[in-house]
């Protein structure tokens, strides 16, 4: 195979390998957008049921976890 073919070849391959990444971020992205929604509506049934966190407490981000 000359050069040309082979760097053509390889452009080919990363198209495809760049595709199947597109196809599994876009799968992520779906599953985290539906688990949102079932997190914003289980606040939201607690808010029905008039279970509520203070304004702070509601802000407040959870700490993460150091490795030291």
């Amino acid at each position: 195979m000359s050069k040309e073919k082979v760097l053509l070849q390889q452009l080919v391959n990363r198209r495809v390998e760049l595709g199947r990444s597109i196809d599994e971020l876009r799968t992520k992205l779906q599953q985290s957008s539906e688990l949102l929604l079932r997190v914003e509506g289980a606040i939201e049934a607690f808010g029905l049921v008039d279970i509520k966190l203070d304004e702070e407490a509601a802000l407040v981000e959870p700490e993460s976890e150091s490795t030291e």
